[in-house]
């Protein structure tokens, strides 16, 4: 994977985070810069930790699956896109409930944000992807994008995070067919 669409990929993981920034920034009220820090580190920590156990979870079967890791590809990348667009499209403007900053929420919203990039780590691992680059692009990129989000949220902008989903679930399908599609011709 070249870094454009390592850099992508990143940018689709981001995406969830993206969206419970902008959430915890409406919702929440004014966070410190302090609060809004941890919230992103929160954010773009797991972002970049779930590649890693994936990846090492993938490396323990990659060898025996590697006649058919175009397929693990294709169906566990095309899996999370459809699953990214039908959240997003069932995805309610105002489901945001007024909530306080608290450790725990930020735990938990972290680890709902990151499922997705473990199933990446195991893709990544089958395609022996590089997991410290890829990681920590993930990670940096999340961090910004957070951030991002947070400073949306704050200003009260209203975003289709929907639109974002969608177009993000399309590009994890995208890129689950260019893995394969790339195999077969190899191949």
């Amino acid at each position: 994977m070249n870094i454009a669409e390592l850099l992508l990929l990143a940018l689709i993981l981001s995406v969830d985070s993206f969206a419970v920034a902008i959430s915890n920034a409406l919702t929440m009220g004014d966070l410190s810069r302090g609060q809004r820090l941890i919230m992103s580190l929160y954010l773009a920590g797991f972002q970049a930790l779930m590649p890693v156990l994936g990846y090492f979870a993938g490396v323990g079967f990659r060898h025996e699956i590697k006649a058919i890791d175009h397929w693990v590809a294709l169906v566990l990348l095309a899996a999370l896109g459809i699953r990214m667009m039908w959240e997003a499209y069932h995805r309610h403007p105002d489901d945001a409930t007024p909530h306080k900053f608290q450790h725990t929420r930020l735990l938990g919203q972290s680890l709902a944000t990151s499922v997705d990039a473990l199933v990446i780590g195991i893709t990544l691992a089958i395609a022996e992807e590089n997991i410290a680059r890829s990681a920590l692009l993930i990670g940096l990129v999340t961090l910004l994008v957070s951030l991002i989000g947070l400073r949306v949220g704050r200003l009260r902008w209203k975003l289709n995070t929907r639109l974002a989903g969608i177009v993000g679930g399309l590009l994890l399908l995208g890129l689950g067919i260019k893995i394969f599609l790339e195999h077969q011709m190899a191949g």
